[in-house]
């Protein structure tokens, strides 16, 4: 017996260096393999063909592409503009310190249209400059489609796991465009797929309904390229006057004329031609509303008029199945533990949460009698929920997500992981987790409690005043950049309606209130308050957080989230105290010099003073819910000098209260010692 014992061993050695053996040869026959199949593999570190540039980042594509894996797909769709056509990819390709070589087919439909191959002695310590050929890559309806399938040999392929390594990575992608692009004469095609800049210029004297129409429109084209970092200007240009025009093929002009013929029209100019969106009052708006509707898409002419196509406003239903919410087929197979995640924006789903209910449906493979599993849902991370396998592989359960684990966009993982011996190298157990698009979300809305900056832009769904305590130019210019800051946080279109101040603070809806060039008045209940004329105090109420107080002698410019509780909503006030709206403007500039800090917004209150960065304060907001950052340094230093005085007495004061503890404690050791104590009866 232990004769046949021993041979079995040594059967089970054999074949491991078998497999071994085959490993490498396979990884060798790999390492040939384009050249093999007779595809023309070209070096890496080609020159990129001359053209125009757009990086992917500008076409909402990321700032990189990562091949995690040993073989990884990629799929990319990219816009391009009339008249151009793709002709390379290029970009820095950053090699991870364990593979050795490897190469990238460019597949586009069935066909392999060209393959690049890199090794490590090619790699300088910033990467290999890239440009794979895409030239014979087709494009239709304004759109090449391509696949990257990477592979890569590691210098040791001996049952290699790259799960946990540094992905071959892609930086700085970016797409060069030969050709010319073509000026579009229709409506339904004047917007470009890749847009830089809007400009949007308004003709002649400012009146409410080209004020309601830039709002609107501004609001719309950031939403309709919300994945890429379009910047909208709004300029002011004279009556009758031709709006200029760039060269930049991924720039364009809509000019808005409050006066003449309610229509829209292509207009030439010395450039590419703009477009005329001209109308009085209600007709104005309804051309707008026209423009940024899908109607405009059929508008295959260079004029047309949008009679009554004013946008109408739904409100969302209270459940939602996964399918609504356009989450795709969620499916993944993998070893130890196998996960799908995915997101929901709040303002998909009508308004701020107070809670999500989910009916989770899911199936998995089957696990064997010698394993068990265990089944995760998290939010954010946060781990929310856990079940243990069944036989059948099936998981029905209900979850309910309360508001602290609810950010304005939050990512949900459903895992498995197998618990137990999963098999060795070569011989893993794998999974299969699927979740059935069946599945819902019940959603409970919020009436009040706001989080500060967490509650926007939910809370303004699905309409909110603007009201601006101003007429000028300078005025509409500030309240259109808070609204292109929130509707640049979420791609569900935001319903920004013009209305008076006093309209807007007797409504029940939510609003944005601007006051650029003074304070707002006593009777707004402020999480910041104007004390008297030169000093701001916190209003926190008992058993919250107030962090960072400003009491000395100091003017801020502010962006306060206050929970209206009479009227059941938020309210976004803006305000510069020191009569030229300087100190909102730098916080506005400071926001849109990287938009990224709009989502970055915590607590309640952005404020600037005169020197010094805005900076964010929590005040009121729930203890658990608050995440505000302190003061900045600068804005400390130049506060007034009592300041100073107050935190030296209030250190000295916790010192000498923490050295009188300390003999305390150390008396009451001594007596414990002893052993008379409660131990040392029993």
């Amino acid at each position: 017996m232990s004769e046949v014992v021993l041979s079995t061993r040594r059967s089970r050695r054999l074949v491991r260096a078998a497999s071994v053996g085959l490993a490498g040869l396979v990884f060798a026959a790999l390492a040939v393999g384009p050249q093999a199949a007779g595809a023309a593999a070209k070096p890496a570190g080609a020159a990129a063909p001359a053209g125009i540039k757009v990086g992917l980042d500008e076409m909402g594509l990321g700032t990189q592409v990562a091949f995690t894996g040993l073989t990884t797909e990629r799929d990319l769709s990219i816009p391009v503009p009339n008249g151009m056509k793709p002709s390379a990819l290029v970009g820095n390709l950053v090699l991870p310190t364990d593979i050795g070589s490897g190469w990238i087919e460019v597949i586009s439909g069935t066909v392999r249209v060209d393959v690049i191959r890199f090794t490590a002695k090619d790699a300088s310590p910033s990467g290999i400059n890239l440009s794979i050929p895409l030239t014979k890559v087709p494009v239709a309806n304004r759109s090449a489609s391509l696949r990257l399938v990477s592979h890569v040999l590691p210098f040791d392929p001996t049952c290699y796991d790259r799960s946990s390594a540094y992905p071959l990575t892609l930086t700085a992608p970016a797409v060069v465009f030969s050709g010319s692009d073509t000026y579009s004469n229709t409506i339904a095609d004047f917007l470009p797929p890749i847009l830089r800049t809007m400009t949007i210029d308004v003709r002649g004297a400012l009146t409410s309904a080209s004020s309601q129409a830039v709002l609107t429109l501004s609001s719309r084209i950031v939403q309709r390229y919300s994945s890429q970092p379009t910047v909208v200007k709004v300029k002011e240009i004279a009556a009758g006057a031709t709006p200029p025009s760039s060269k930049d093929p991924l720039v364009r002009t809509i000019v808005i004329d409050p006066t003449g013929k309610s229509a829209v029209t292509v207009t030439p100019t010395a450039g590419r031609p703009a477009l005329v969106v001209s109308g009085d009052s209600g007709a104005l708006v309804d051309e707008i509303a026209g423009l940024t509707s899908d109607l405009s898409q059929i508008a295959q002419s260079s004029s047309a008029t949008f009679a009554g196509a004013t946008a109408p406003v739904s409100l969302a239903p209270s459940v939602f199945d996964f399918t609504d919410l356009g989450i795709g087929n969620l499916s993944s197979t993998s070893a130890g533990t196998v996960a799908v995640s995915f997101g929901i924006d709040q303002a998909k789903l009508g308004g701020r949460a107070s809670k999500l209910g989910f009916d989770l449906r899911a199936s998995y493979t089957p696990l064997p009698a010698s394993i068990g599993g265990l089944i995760t849902f998290s939010a954010n991370g946060t781990q929310v929920a856990a079940w243990s396998t069944q036989h059948g592989g099936q998981l029905h359960e209900h979850v309910d997500v309360p508001a602290a684990d609810l950010t304005r966009f939050t990512t949900f993982s459903l895992a498995l992981s197998l618990v137990g011996s999963a098999g060795t190298c070569g011989d893993e157990l794998t999974d299969t987790l699927t979740v059935d698009p069946s599945s819902s979300v019940t959603v409970s809305l919020a009436t009040g409690g706001s989080v500060g900056f967490g509650s926007l832009p939910q809370a303004l769904v699905p309409v909110f005043d603007v009201a601006i305590d101003g007429t000028s130019f300078a005025d509409l210019v500030r309240a259109n950049t808070i609204v292109d800051g929130l509707q640049g946080e979420t791609s569900i279109p935001l319903s920004p309606q013009l209305v008076t101040t006093g309209q807007a603070l007797q409504a029940k809806v939510p609003a944005l209130v601007v006051y650029p060039t003074t304070d707002a008045p006593a009777s707004l209940d402020l999480p910041l308050r104007h004390a008297d004329t030169s000093k701001y105090v916190e209003v926190a109420p008992a058993h919250t957080t107030a962090s960072g107080s400003v009491t000395a002698p100091v003017q801020l410019g502010c962006l306060q989230v206050a929970d209206d509780t009479a009227h059941k909503r938020v309210l976004l006030v803006a305000t510069s105290p020191d009569g030229t709206g300087a100190l909102l403007d730098k916080d506005l500039n400071w926001l849109s010099a990287e938009p990224a800090r709009w989502f970055a917004l915590t607590g309640n209150v952005l404020a600037t003073a005169a020197t010094g960065d805005p900076f964010t304060l929590s005040v009121g907001v729930p203890a658990q819910l608050a995440s505000s950052k302190k003061i900045s340094a600068v804005l400390v230093a130049g506060l007034s000098a009592g300041i100073v005085i107050v935190l030296g007495l209030l250190v000295l004061w916790v010192a000498l209260r923490r050295r009188r503890s300390a003999s305390r404690v150390g008396a009451a050791h001594s007596g414990d010692s002893s052993g008379t104590g409660d131990e040392g009866g029993r």
